[in-house]
């Protein structure tokens, strides 16, 4: 059995039994975890301060990054040991960058274009004065954090988008988890959007028409290659969604 995170895998079997849990939620979110109401009921938040490398409020050094790169490869690891769900299996591919899935999501027009965001809105914020790696938390949502805390992710869940897509078309159970993870990253650019414009709307700093124009092709690309993900209710997260 791969190795758990800071706790022994008796452990997390006990946590993932819990019928109060939403399964996978925190693959679904934003992970913003100070806004999120699915926080009681979720095994990442529930589990995320076993084994965390330092204090949240540190600076994000490259070496404090490995070290949640490599806890975040051993708890995907875990709870695909533990559960054997596709969706766990997923995780882990992705976590892990010797199992990091290529073509035909590698290379993909929006796999593409989603890159091209992320690296057009790093530029921005380091124009706008933003230091990410000083507050990578970002407890207060201002429209700049917004932007910063979306950034990456939006780029990321449209990868895990098409590689869930992808294996679907090959029989694996993963055709809600494409959808529930393209609803991800259309909430994510919906709200970066809103704050860019608040941004522009101030008539200070970079000027965000470039971000704009790209997010917006962006979720016009995500919503003709997923067109149930707007109606996909993402259990805890949507509505009055419960389970």
């Amino acid at each position: 059995m791969r190795s758990t995170i800071g706790m022994q895998t008796i452990r997390l079997l006990d946590v993932v039994r819990d019928p109060s849990l939403i399964p996978f939620v925190y693959d679904y979110c934003d992970q913003w975890c100070r806004y999120c109401r699915a926080t009681p009921r979720c095994l990442f938040y529930r589990t995320r301060d076993e084994g965390r490398a330092g204090d949240p409020r540190d600076p994000l050094t490259v070496e404090r990054f490995e070290a949640m790169l490599e806890e975040g490869t051993r708890f995907a690891a875990a709870i695909a040991d533990v559960t054997g769900s596709a969706v766990a299996q997923l995780d882990y591919d992705l976590a892990a960058p010797e199992r990091s899935p290529g073509p035909p999501a590698i290379g993909d027009p929006l796999e593409v274009l989603g890159r091209t965001y992320m690296m057009r809105a790093n530029r921005f914020l380091v124009r706008s004065g933003l230091d990410i790696s000083r507050d990578p938390y970002f407890d207060d949502a201002t429209p700049e954090k917004i932007v910063a805390w979306h950034h990456m992710l939006i780029a990321s869940k449209i990868f895990r988008a098409l590689v869930a897509a992808d294996r679907a078309r090959h029989g694996v159970d993963l055709q809600a988890d494409a959808l529930g993870t393209a609803k991800l990253v259309l909430v994510s650019i919906d709200r970066t959007l809103a704050a860019l414009g608040e941004m522009g709307r101030r008539h200070r700093g970079p000027d965000p028409g470039v971000l704009t124009g790209t997010l917006t092709a962006l979720r016009a690309g995500v919503e003709a290659r997923f067109p149930g993900a707007r109606a996909f209710v993402r259990v805890g997260l949507d509505g009055a969604a419960t389970c």
